[in-house]
């Protein structure tokens, strides 16, 4: 999924990052294809139907450089700085806000604001020498069921588990499975659910034991494959966690949907 790409000139790094915001609405990382390829492969009747359609989907819209899906969302992007990025000396919001619109015009993107396209951008600074940049487009049939929870500050996980199940049970196959579940635990209220949303850019299919027991939970509400009743409720669980205040905990849970869209690469700059 991850990339490195340069850009010649200073100038033509706007280019490059609307081509990416094309990209990342026209093609699924590959790790998630395969994942549901692998899922297809188990499954049975209506919901080997739904998962090969989907399948045929992303087929499709990476050939005619199609969107995955109508909603092309409001785009979120991780900007992790490099330390010897020239881009350090520019204003990289107004930048990728130009670059976002660019990409949404030469796209031919459906405009999904009640304004211009105006992205969610997140600036940090990095150690690593290029700057990397995550852009996932945010689509509303599955952002609607985002949730914050603020719990007992000594809430066990066997207690968390048991909320972001009923959080999932509750949205009741709207939010087109199968899922990618993005947990964010600790912090800020603002900050735990902006790590639940991050979480969602992991694509890697290596879990943890608690993610592990987490998913087979999920998975027991049998939602299935495009909300048809089925065993593959959700793909992955990730979990992304900050120290606690002791007066309270925050719980983010985010329920990406099956295009769980992500673009994610290295920009290097000469």
């Amino acid at each position: 999924m991850q990339e490195n790409i340069r850009a010649a000139k200073l100038n033509n790094i706007k280019d490059v990052i609307a081509g990416e915001v094309i990209k990342s609405v026209t093609v699924l990382p590959g790790e998630l294809v395969e994942e549901i390829r692998k899922s297809s492969r188990k499954a049975e009747g209506i919901e080997k139907k739904v998962l090969e359609g989907m399948l045929k989907n992303c087929e499709i819209a990476e050939k005619e450089n199609i969107p995955l899906c109508q909603d092309t969302g409001i785009f979120e992007i991780w900007f992790e700085l490099g330390r010897e990025s020239i881009l350090k000396d520019i204003n990289v919001n107004d930048l990728f806000t130009e670059a976002v619109r660019q990409g949404h015009k030469k796209g031919g993107l459906r405009d999904s604001m009640t304004g211009p396209p105006s992205p969610v951008i997140h600036i940090e600074s990095s150690n690593k020498k290029n700057t990397r940049v995550t852009i996932t487009p945010r689509g509303f049939g599955s952002e609607n069921y985002t949730k914050l929870h603020m719990i007992d500050p000594n809430a066990t996980f066997e207690k968390i588990s048991e909320i972001i199940v009923e959080d999932v049970k509750s949205a009741n196959g709207r939010p087109c499975p199968p899922y990618m579940v993005g947990i964010g635990i600790g912090g800020t209220a603002s900050q735990a659910v902006e790590l639940s949303a991050r979480a969602l850019t992991e694509i890697d299919f290596k879990f943890t034991d608690r993610e592990k027991d987490l998913l087979n939970e999920i998975n027991k509400l049998s939602h299935g494959a495009g909300g048809m009743g089925g065993s593959i409720t959700a793909l992955a669980v990730k979990i992304k966690e900050r120290p606690s205040h002791i007066a309270g905990k925050a719980l983010g849970v985010h329920i990406g949907c099956w295009s769980n869209r992500v673009r994610r690469f290295f920009l290097e700059v000469s």
